[in-house]
């Protein structure tokens, strides 16, 4: 499975790096330049930065857990190094962005007044718009797991996860519309077939097979990190299964019961002891509480009996 992975993440790189060249090969040969007014063509800066940062970089985030942890990086680590690549894209998405406009406003009198008209603007627009509730969403949800049960981890891990291959999706969306729309306004006699056509569909193409191959390496579970290295602040914490092992709690202050499995007898017992007591069960954030793993057996068992 581990040759599978390195197999796909070494093949998504090749795509990706390709769809980069082709694009600023295109750019470069059929497309005018690089020119942040557009003088001589359609202006490179707007297409290539956000291939760079919306398309491939932003892959790199995705995979950036999965493949730092199989390179044995801290976790602090692995989330320094997507926080990095997140801000290179933020940056690159905002030189992007002006190039774009500046470019637009620097053209003649009669093409004026066409912003956010093509379906490629109205992609790029709310792709960004989402980029940006994800990132600060992601920033939130680091900040606040740190004071919530797991339980908030369940709901809001996978809302992350969706929305981050959402964006990712919309991105190459985006990708694919500003390469159509670049070859059929800016080639010249692109419906007779001509290598400038070709080169822009190659890289459309090379971008939905890296989209394809990075999504499959995000979503195939045999690929995810494991639970305790996603959240080893919770190592302490009392997991949600019988067959995990209990942290100790307290009783009227004094005296402490550890276990590793709890049987129906223990579970009474302890039931009693909490009501006899009056005792509190500490809470334990990041992780599930004591009180959440009982409730869990109490409901288990009710159902086996059913």
């Amino acid at each position: 499975m581990e040759a599978l992975f390195w197999t796909l993440v070494l093949l998504s790189q090749v795509l990706g790096l390709a769809g980069v060249i082709l694009i600023a090969t295109w750019l470069s040969e059929h497309g005018g330049g690089y020119d942040w007014e557009c003088r001589s063509g359609i202006g490179g800066y707007h297409y290539l930065l956000m291939t760079i940062g919306m398309a491939f970089l932003y892959a790199e985030g995705i995979l950036s857990f999965r493949v730092c942890h199989r390179l044995r990086l801290p976790y602090v680590g692995e989330k320094a190094v997507h926080a990095t690549i997140q801000s290179i894209v933020i940056i690159l998405i905002g030189i992007g962005i002006h190039a774009a406009f500046v470019c637009k406003d620097s053209r003649p009198t009669e093409l004026a007044g066409k912003d956010m008209y093509s379906l490629h603007s109205w992609l790029g627009m709310g792709t960004i718009v989402l980029f940006f509730g994800q990132w600060i969403y992601g920033i939130v949800m680091t900040v606040a797991l740190r004071r919530l049960d797991r339980s908030w981890q369940d709901r809001l891990l996978p809302n992350h996860a969706f929305f981050g291959l959402l964006v990712f999706a919309l991105s190459i969306g985006s990708c694919v519309t500003g390469a159509n729309e670049m070859a059929i306004y800016f080639v010249e006699s692109y419906n007779q077939i001509v290598p400038a056509g070709h080169l822009a569909n190659a890289y459309g193409i090379c971008l939905v097979v890296f989209a394809a191959i990075v999504s499959f390496v995000a979503y195939r579970p045999d690929f995810q990190i494991p639970e305790s290295r996603r959240h080893p602040e919770g190592a302490t914490a009392v997991p949600t299964s019988e067959h995990a092992a209990v942290a100790a709690y307290s009783i009227s202050g004094s005296s402490k019961v550890t276990a590793e499995k709890f049987d129906h007898h223990d579970l009474h017992q302890h039931d009693r002891l909490s009501h006899d007591v009056g005792a509190e069960l500490p809470h334990t954030t990041y992780g599930a509480t004591e009180q959440t793993s009982f409730k869990e057996l109490r409901e288990k068992d009710a159902n086996d009996e059913v």
